[in-house]
């Protein structure tokens, strides 16, 4: 059976030359990306809180920022979100908090491993923190939003559509990023997109344990090729609203099966469920497929237009060029893409959804966007002068040095 709504005119909200679509990371980097260099921004978020799955999802982990051998290959506004999670707010009074990071359950700026840096950090806190660093940069928020769908003249988007309180309008921009995770933008657009029916039951959460607060990561295990292989039914999709559900409810579910357990095994302790994620812990959902789509092949591999770069969380050495064909739409020059679901498949795929690769993906289309916004079109060379300006790493030798694999300039 089919209705047929009514149609209605719809209200344009206001005119941006940027529109963000998702408050993650990656969101939130090139939001602010985008207003340095002179942009008027409005990031649209349909939860209430910024950071996506690195706070809203208890993902409190600041992966490293360099190729596990001493070399720094993520820098720029990436950078300074660590560096922020790692910031002190004992004497913050605006915040109205007294503890530090660590005294709430999180470690400060650390090293992992020899060389290998990363940030365990309150996601409460680091929320708030976000706010305030978007806030301070002249972008303007919009919580409670969700994207719907898209406007497209020819060869551009003009406008999205959204829905919240005030019901449903459109927003007209200059350029547009989905930061949604899910590639919800290009997926409207009618993009060609990729999605994954191998995720497992997952959820980090917190739990009080005898007056102690203590994360517990629980996931079942999972492919890092994204694959079912060696992974632990049941699947779910990720753009499927039934799995989605499913997925939540099912994991919410064995947090208290657990519970049970572990107070079973101890009954003298006091173990009480704490804070549980209010998003879904996807790791991977759907993802735009690109003129250019990476692949673990591309390890030490350089592009003459790459705008970023990336290690590799899980091992040391790995290090990945990440150009633009990756990040831009095939069919609308004015539609960019950054976070996880960038054009990256397999285990490739699993290395740029973490936190680093969403905030440097972020950094250098927020640059790209204003690019377009400000003159129609990119320049790559001077998209990469701006870029190492601003503080991003994008350099052929870091790509190149590692002698274990021979290197291979592209121009494909």
């Amino acid at each position: 059976m089919k209705i047929v709504e009514e149609r209605k005119e719809l209200s344009v909200v206001e005119v941006y030359d940027i529109t963000v679509v998702g408050g993650g990371i990656a969101g939130v980097a090139s939001a602010v990306a985008a207003s340095r260099h002179g942009q008027k921004v409005l990031l649209v978020e349909k939860m209430f809180g910024l950071g996506g799955l690195a706070t809203l999802g208890n993902i409190i982990h600041f992966l490293p920022i360099c190729d596990g051998n001493g070399n720094k290959v993520i820098g720029g506004i990436c950078e300074e979100l660590l560096l922020l999670a790692d910031e002190k707010i004992t004497d913050n009074k605006d915040l109205g908090l007294r503890k530090s990071p660590a005294e709430w359950g999180a470690d400060s700026y650390h090293v992992d491993v020899p060389e290998r840096y990363a940030n365990v950090y309150n996601p409460n806190i680091f929320q708030i923190q976000l706010e305030q660093f978007l806030q301070n940069e002249d972008v303007d928020i919009l919580y409670d939003t969700r994207f719907c769908d898209v406007i497209l003249s020819e060869d551009k988007l003009t406008h999205i559509i959204i829905e919240n309180k005030d019901g449903r309008q459109a927003v007209a921009s200059k350029a547009f990023i989905d930061c949604s995770g899910d590639a919800d933008v290009f997926f409207a657009s009618g993009e060609k997109t990729v999605s994954l029916d191998s995720n497992v039951l997952c959820g980090w959460h917190y739990l009080w344990i005898d007056g102690v607060m203590k994360l517990q990561k629980f996931s079942k295990p999972y492919s890092c090729e994204l694959s079912k292989d060696g992974a632990k039914e049941p699947f779910f999709s990720g753009d499927n609203a039934r799995d989605i559900t499913d997925m939540v409810l099912q994991s919410r579910e064995l947090f208290l099966d657990r519970i049970d357990g572990m107070c079973c095994d101890a009954p003298e302790t006091v173990i009480e469920l704490f804070e549980i994620p209010s998003i879904p812990c996807f790791r991977a959902t759907r993802r735009f497929e690109g003129e250019y789509t990476l692949s673990l092949d591309d390890n030490h591999r350089w592009f003459d237009d790459t705008v970023a770069m990336t290690g590799d969380w899980r091992s040391r050495g790995p290090v990945y060029a990440l150009p633009l064909r990756c990040l831009q739409s095939n069919k609308y020059e004015n539609l960019f893409v950054a976070g996880r679901c960038i054009s990256s498949k397999g285990g490739t795929w699993d290395v740029t959804r973490a936190i680093p690769t969403c905030g440097s993906t972020g950094h250098a289309v927020g640059v790209a966007a204003a690019m377009i916004a400000k003159n129609g079109k990119i320049d790559i060379c001077d998209l990469q002068r701006t870029l190492k300006s601003d503080g991003q790493i994008i350099d052929e030798e870091l790509i190149t040095q590692d002698g274990k694999k021979k290197y291979e300039k592209s121009s494909i």
